[in-house]
């Protein structure tokens, strides 16, 4: 039996539990979108924060129908009024509705809120997505290829993904 002398011991365990996460690494392991998922039916989220251009999907579950209605001034999420609300989504059960990271290209506040049987009121189903910029500046439309402008160093410039 060899015995490596005692300054190489932490070394071979280090290679050893190197090569133990590098075999199990990507293993049941879940990756996310690059969107969110806002369950939408009894006490959502309250407010949800993203990136410019992100993904937001609205998982409609548990059959149950629901409406997605956003909501043109902050007030009148406030009191489920849904005047002048726009439909995004007409009463329905058990479906996902995606909104495009388009919707969400500048810094922004959007309201969203359910018109069926007084479901904003009554189980508070609304909330606020808050759209915040990424550490870059874009130089361009966002959203759609535009050139990205890291705000620390100005010069270094990339595409959008």
């Amino acid at each position: 039996m060899h015995i490596l002398p005692l300054p190489y011991a932490p070394l071979l365990a280090l290679v050893v539990l190197a090569g133990i996460l590098h075999r199990t690494s990507g293993q049941d392991t879940v990756v996310p979108s690059d969107g969110l998922v806002v369950p939408w039916g009894r006490d959502p989220p309250e407010t949800v924060t993203i990136e410019q251009c992100q993904d937001v999907t609205f998982s409609l579950t548990g059959g149950f129908t629901h409406s997605l209605q956003k909501f043109n001034k902050k007030g009148r999420s406030k009191k489920c009024d849904f005047t002048g609300a726009v439909t995004m989504l007409d009463d329905t059960s058990d479906v996902d509705v995606t909104l495009s990271g388009t919707n969400f290209a500048k810094r922004s506040k959007n309201y969203y809120g359910c018109d069926v049987n007084n479901h904003c009121e009554l189980i508070n189903q609304k909330t606020l997505v808050e759209v915040v910029p990424k550490f870059t500046r874009t130089i361009g439309r966002p959203c759609d290829g535009a050139l990205e402008v890291l705000k620390a160093f100005p010069q270094a410039a990339r595409r959008c993904s």
